[in-house]
């Protein structure tokens, strides 16, 4: 089954309607699910990952409660909410659905690199070496 979903490109004065008693602005439903997201996602989740390495029940409550939650709104992360939306200019409301979907990114380090000197400046430094004044010594006793 193809995948029709993409990214919204909503004006922020846009209406959403999730059913005919709940409308709202497009800009305040993304900020409001930006703050969900922010504040209880992201604690849920921490918790749930610091409590994976410890035995007993911190888990298993943490399922069951998932599960729970799961069940009534897993529909914005698999098949999506269904909903309207009135765009400036449309001309009317059009009918889809909004899904919510997570990445997970990673950004890795730059190693630190040591500076090497070209081949040229090594031989023109080479008097710089810790071993000079003993070569410096050893020509003064010949």
């Amino acid at each position: 089954m193809e995948d029709k979903f993409s990214q919204p490109n909503y004006s922020e004065d846009d209406v959403i309607a999730f059913n005919s008693s709940e409308m709202c602005k497009f800009g305040s439903f993304k900020k409001a699910l930006q703050s969900a997201l922010q504040d209880k996602l992201a604690d849920t989740l921490v918790d749930f990952l610091d409590s994976k390495g410890i035995k007993g029940t911190g888990i298993s409550e943490f399922h069951q409660r998932y599960n729970r939650w799961q069940k009534k709104n897993w529909k914005w992360f698999s098949e999506g909410k269904n909903c309207e939306i009135l765009s400036i200019g449309s001309g009317g409301w059009q009918k889809g659905k909004f899904r919510i979907k997570f990445t997970l990114e990673f950004c890795l380090d730059e190693p630190e690199f040591k500076q090497i000197k070209p081949s040229n400046e090594l031989e023109n430094n080479q008097s710089e070496s810790p071993l000079d004044d003993l070569r410096q010594m050893m020509n003064k006793d010949n």
